[in-house]
């Protein structure tokens, strides 16, 4: 299955500065939950979202800092364990990828995930939902 909406049609992004060590543990839950249901939603979009939908993956990028990000990537392709798509954020830490840029993550580097509706609804971002709580 490949999306072919080419919008961006996620929710808006709104970055923030946490304290890490404070948040890992806070936020397991929620990356438990979300790796406990992707398989679920990894099957719905292999077999069609519906018109004006969007598939999002959410991974953890890795400055040389030691600092890390919070990426969504926007789901093109599933290829057995391997995810295709473009870089869905204006990075803000982490550098060397640019917003748009093609790439390909594994499976198990999930975090979390997100469906967008056209209608601005989402389903998902277990994560994204409860860090947004934290402001």
């Amino acid at each position: 299955m490949v999306d072919t909406n080419d919008k961006y049609s996620g929710p808006a992004d709104t970055p923030q500065a946490i304290n890490a060590d404070a948040c890992e543990e806070a936020i397991a839950p929620h990356i438990q939950k979300a790796k406990a249901t992707y398989a679920a939603v990894k099957e719905r979009f292999l077999k069609g979202l519906p018109a004006g939908s969007s598939f999002f993956v959410t991974i953890r990028l890795r400055a040389t800092s030691g600092h890390w990000e919070h990426a969504f990537i926007k789901v093109l392709g599933i290829e057995g364990t391997t995810i295709i798509g473009l870089m869905a954020t204006h990075l803000q830490v982490v550098t060397g990828y640019p917003y748009g840029q093609r790439m390909m993550v594994e499976e198990h580097t999930i975090i979390d995930w997100l469906i967008s509706s056209q209608d601005g609804s989402e389903e998902g971002n277990f994560v994204g939902k409860f860090l947004d709580t934290l402001k």
